[in-house]
């Protein structure tokens, strides 16, 4: 999966996914190394933000299976490893990644 292409980019986050149609439907995970994320906390933290958001947008992604990979300490600057602040803070970068341009993920 690391070797298929990039299709979306933030600050933190890549985005990769497969150009053909997953059997199983829409499948979503994420790679996040404690080289980048510490905390257990931060990490889960990041999965299950990705998790809802997949839940809550499903029907405007494409089926097919994708890959968050987290490229860049995350929680370096907030006071606590599962802050309201960078709950949000990834929430918002995420949402960036997955919905704003949807055109990247358009099969």
């Amino acid at each position: 999966m690391l070797s298929t292409p990039v299709v979306a980019k933030t600050e933190h986050f890549v985005l990769h996914r497969l150009n053909v149609p997953s059997e199983d439907g829409l499948r979503a995970s994420v790679l996040v190394s404690k080289r980048h994320a510490r905390h257990a906390v931060t990490r889960n933290l990041i999965r299950r933000q990705l998790d809802a958001l997949v839940q809550a947008h499903s029907d405007q992604l494409p089926p097919t299976r994708h890959l968050l990979r987290l490229i860049r300490p995350m929680n370096a600057s907030y006071s606590s490893a599962s802050s309201m602040q960078l709950k949000k803070a990834v929430r918002h970068e995420l949402e960036r990644l997955l919905l704003v341009n949807p055109s990247p993920l358009a099969p």
